[in-house]
């Protein structure tokens, strides 16, 4: 496993995640994300800002 900063190419894979991840979580009781949030222009964001 590699550990590296997300890149703007990286943004279609971290969003298939979050669809597959979200679901999950919410069927656990976590309520931290949803269909709104994260969304790409967080993730764009936070890429920008090397924090992701």
């Amino acid at each position: 496993m590699t550990i590296r900063p997300a890149t703007p190419a990286d943004l279609p894979a971290l969003m298939n995640l979050i669809r597959h991840v979200v679901p999950l979580m919410r069927k656990d009781g976590n309520f931290q994300w949803d269909e709104h949030y994260p969304n790409q222009t967080v993730f764009s964001d936070d890429i920008a800002k090397g924090q992701l």
